[in-house]
């Protein structure tokens, strides 16, 4: 069971330190001077993580493999969610817009949160692949419930140590004074993720055809 878990462990790992919609979030939030919405950004994002550890637990891969429609169309909606969110970081460091960005509420920021990691497609890719790979073909329910506390506080200590570092007053000084420029690498790098998701998504769909 140790094993597992130290496998699992280091999968979700680097899933987490790799940079994607979930961190470019919860940084935005933090540098931006939100803290709390942040924070609550952060509960979403690690519940949904659980959610695709249970999916890889239950054969997310095999419904993927026997479905390739499915798998298709989540990656056609994150696409396009990348370049709604994309848009948003765009227009948040738009230069009329110099001031911080109006502080979100809780139930706003925890959705967000949520509905980001939902259709992260790199959670539903690296869930139904490595993280599959990192189990055992029967998970046993003792398993499956440590599996899910430690997805759960690795998402949580996670992106609240960005939540706590990146609102400190220096890192909030350094995004007020750059603020539109990190909005739009930030909105970049998102619009890139999900216009590339698009492509492989067109492409895998003119294999099938």
């Amino acid at each position: 069971m140790m094993g597992t878990l130290l496998a699992v462990g280091l999968v979700h790992w680097t899933l987490l330190l790799i940079p994607g919609p979930n961190t470019f979030l919860v940084s935005h939030l933090a540098a931006g001077g939100q803290r709390r919405a942040a924070v609550m950004a952060t509960l979403g994002i690690s519940v949904v993580a659980c959610f695709w550890a249970v999916s890889a637990m239950h054969g997310i891969q095999a419904l993927f493999a026997a479905m390739p429609s499915i798998r298709l169309g989540v990656q056609v909606v994150g696409g396009l969610y990348l370049l709604h969110l994309a848009l948003r970081f765009w227009r948040s460091g738009a230069p009329q817009d110099a001031r911080l960005p109006a502080a979100m509420g809780a139930w706003a920021a925890w959705r967000m949160g949520f509905v980001t990691n939902l259709l992260n497609p790199k959670s539903a890719l690296v869930f139904s692949s490595l993280f599959v790979a990192a189990l055992p073909s029967e998970v046993p329910a003792p398993l499956q419930v440590a599996v899910l506390a430690l997805v759960f506080c690795n998402a949580v200590v996670w992106h609240l140590f960005l939540a706590i570092v990146l609102s400190r007053p220096r890192a909030q000084a350094v995004y007020a004074r750059q603020r539109r420029w990190l909005a739009r690498v930030a909105a970049l790098c998102l619009s890139g993720f999900g216009l590339r998701l698009l492509w492989v998504s067109a492409r895998d769909w003119r294999a099938q055809t």
